[in-house]
């Protein structure tokens, strides 16, 4: 077998891990002695990297005795790559402070868990940046409520397996009341996780908040998401991500105070808004959405902003 380098030549740890992957991802089993031989190494050197892919990285590794080589017990294990520039590293970075986003979730530990991870398999500089972007950036919001743990398992296995759930969904101040949905898609909104379903009782398509679902089965007869149904499209034709489903699109122009005109500039209401300014400076929003609610709410929040608001019906 042709060496990948000249003997004598090193490797860097993280080099021979990635190679020591590939050839165990390969299946031929290999031995310590000849992945020593191919990366020209000692065997006791190949040890060392199976220690910290075992002990550091929790890589499944399993050793067939008749062969006398390894494997992963597990072929949906991967090695953390190393991030080929700094913006990718950063990226990563910043992606891993926006993991708060899962507080509330039983993913939330798991996360970070994944992060931590990745974080290990970094070089030195790359642990250094780590540091520097977590005590530097911080993502804030209100804090989200808590879903319980059998709700979010539930949901992604009946989305997983297009599966209906019966649910016990309690609106603020009644009592919890059950209903039957084909989830379609899961929508995180300002915060907070929205089940967007076809709900049987009313045979028509509703959206839940998840941290109301008191209890959640998966039942057994399968569903079929509409052909037609893009969840991104859905997304982008709401406010916020939500609509009222059922209600025909509104139209709302937005003027502001000349004093509030140009902060209101600098936040994006809608993707597809219009803007304009008048004579005196004041700026003016349209936009287009079918979720009434969700403008209202967004309206109320700014109301000392706000010069006029028109619904075009």
């Amino acid at each position: 077998m042709k060496p990948a380098h000249r003997t004598g030549d090193y490797l860097s740890r993280y080099a021979r891990l990635f190679k020591i992957d590939e050839k165990l991802r390969a299946g031929g089993k290999p031995s310590h002695a000849a992945l020593a031989g191919e990366l020209g190494v000692s065997t006791r050197t190949i040890q060392r990297d199976f220690d910290y892919l075992n002990l550091s990285l929790h890589a499944p590794l399993a050793y067939d005795a008749k062969k006398k080589g390894w494997f992963y017990r597990e072929e949906t294990f991967f090695l953390p790559q190393l991030l080929a520039t700094a913006d990718d590293l950063l990226a990563l970075l910043l992606v891993r402070q926006a993991i708060e986003q899962y507080a509330g979730t039983p993913y939330a530990a798991a996360a970070k868990r994944a992060f931590e991870l990745v974080e290990k398999a970094l070089p030195e500089q790359g642990r250094l940046a780590s540091a520097w972007v977590k005590s530097r950036v911080a993502f804030t919001d209100f804090p989200p409520p808590e879903i319980p743990e059998a709700v979010w398992r539930a949901r992604l296995e009946s989305l997983r397996t297009a599966r209906p759930l019966e649910i016990a969904y309690a609106k603020p101040g009644e009592p919890a009341q059950t209903r039957r949905v084909d989830p379609y898609g899961l929508i995180v909104s300002e915060g907070n996780w929205y089940l967007y379903t076809h709900d049987h009782q009313r045979n028509a398509r509703r959206t839940f908040l998840l941290a109301r679902i008191e209890s959640a089965i998966v039942t057994t007869d399968p569903y079929t998401t509409p052909a037609d149904f893009d969840l991104t499209a859905y997304v982008r034709a709401g406010f916020a991500g939500l609509q009222a489903d059922g209600e025909p699109a509104q139209r709302v122009r937005i003027t502001f105070t000349k004093a509030a005109s140009h902060a209101m500039a600098e936040r994006k209401w809608h993707p597809e808004q219009r803007e304009s300014r008048d004579a005196a400076g004041r700026l003016t929003i349209e936009v287009e959405a079918r979720a009434e609610f969700q403008l209202r709410r967004r309206l109320a929040g700014f109301a000392a902003e706000i010069e006029s608001v028109t619904w075009c019906r």
